[in-house]
């Protein structure tokens, strides 16, 4: 009886370390999902600055080093009609 509660015992423990590794990897896949996701975002909050940027002085963005398609003219005829906020 004790070597069956003790084999049982030690196949739970071993179950135990196999969910928790489980749990790592999928942490560490997470984990570097997330970073990628921050990059990306981080790159369209500047694209999305350097539009507002020139929306309120007139000139056009051109990014060549994140995206060569990305070129944005914000352009406005009448610039006291147009009044946009940025908060970096």
């Amino acid at each position: 009886m004790r070597w069956a509660l003790a084999a049982y015992l030690r196949l739970r423990g071993l179950h135990g370390q196999a969910g928790l590794a489980r749990i790592q990897a999928a942490s560490q896949e997470n984990a570097q999902k997330i970073l990628a996701v921050q990059g990306e975002l981080s790159r369209a909050i500047q694209h999305i600055t350097a539009f507002l940027h020139s929306l309120t002085d007139g000139s056009s963005t051109i990014d060549n080093n994140a995206n060569n398609q990305c070129i944005l003219d914000g352009e406005t005829k009448d610039k006291k009609s147009h009044t946009v906020q940025i908060t970096v």
